[in-house]
């Protein structure tokens, strides 16, 4: 009978540990908002730094059907010091997962960039496009707690390595960090740009962006 109770409590933890993902229910819709604040921390050759507050505002607005998925677009406007930069990026949440579209420079749309791949299990790894570069995407964790204004969230954890090119031995890299929860969408992200050596072992930052959803509207 002991036996019988260690089985059945190693299955259990077995079960807790292969947790899978296999539907998003993220509250894109037409109307909804989201505010994000932060902070985006620029660093020089000579060490030094300096530390910009930074806001983002998304409004979700009405899309079309692209690649035979049905869109919604983003519409962004990031504040940064005193520089604000605007953007609009159709998004698609569906069945295999949530993609989004880059434009491109001979007009319409790249290829679609999946910034999450359904199903989800804590590991697993993914290749896309991202906005010209090879970019390698990671399920980093499936319940990491994110404290936001809006109290204590649980969120998917996803990693994006992007390649940016190779200049005097070293490598340019863009590391994005996306935190989603199931109810609110993003509501997290960090973004650092660095260059780093071949073998990996120095790291030379250039700039890290980390915002904080603080407050939805129009859910």
């Amino acid at each position: 009978m002991k036996k019988f109770f260690v089985l059945i409590s190693c299955i259990t933890s077995l079960n807790t540990f292969s947790q899978t993902i296999t539907e998003l229910k993220f509250p894109y819709q037409k109307g909804y908002h989201m505010h994000f604040k932060g902070t985006e921390t620029q660093y020089t050759n000579g060490g030094g730094k300096t530390v910009l507050n930074s806001e983002t505002y998304y409004e979700v607005q009405s899309g079309t059907n692209l690649n035979g998925m049905q869109t919604v677009v983003f519409q962004s406007k990031f504040i940064s010091g005193k520089d604000t930069t605007f953007d609009n990026s159709p998004l698609s949440v569906n069945e295999n997962g949530m993609c989004y579209w880059f434009p491109s420079d001979k007009g319409g749309y790249q290829k679609p960039v999946w910034a999450i791949k359904l199903p989800l299990t804590e590991g697993s790894q993914w290749k896309c496009t991202y906005n010209g570069h090879k970019a390698n995407c990671r399920v980093v964790s499936l319940n990491t707690k994110v404290n936001t204004p809006m109290g204590e969230k649980e969120a998917i954890c996803i990693e994006t390595v992007v390649h940016l090119g190779w200049q005097n031995g070293y490598e340019q890299i863009e590391k994005i960090l996306d935190f989603y929860n199931q109810d609110l969408g993003k509501v997290q992200i960090t973004i650092s740009f660095m260059w780093q050596s071949k073998d990996g072992k120095k790291t030379i930052p250039t700039m890290v962006i980390d915002e904080i959803l603080q407050d939805v509207s129009g859910k």
